[in-house]
């Protein structure tokens, strides 16, 4: 590709240009909801893989553990953040995360 002047190419030739701004165009075509379940795909496999290279970088025996704390944060974290109010059950399932039932 050859691009002089900073002009662009044709509209017919490829290049990266193209392909990126066609990834653009289309999560934007797509509108919120879109981006939404675009966001909703990719988070949990980008989660999923960084907790299987911890798992591999720090063992199972740690990895895991703290893993499972991941409800308590959340509940922590949407009263301090959000203002909820927790219920007998939800410092129930806290303990019983703790006590890693």
């Amino acid at each position: 590709m050859n691009i002089k002047n900073n002009k662009l190419p044709p509209s017919g030739e490829r290049c990266a240009y193209t392909i990126n701004t066609n990834a653009y165009n289309a999560l934007h075509a797509m509108g919120a909801h879109g981006v939404r379940s675009f966001s909703a795909l990719a988070g949990p496999m980008v989660g999923d893989t960084f907790f299987l290279f911890s798992i591999k970088r720090v063992g199972a025996s740690i990895a895991t553990p703290l893993a499972s704390t991941y409800s308590l944060l959340v509940a922590i974290m949407s009263v301090t953040l959000f203002g909820e109010k927790l219920t007998a059950p939800n410092i129930l399932g806290g303990f019983l995360i703790l006590s890693s039932v």
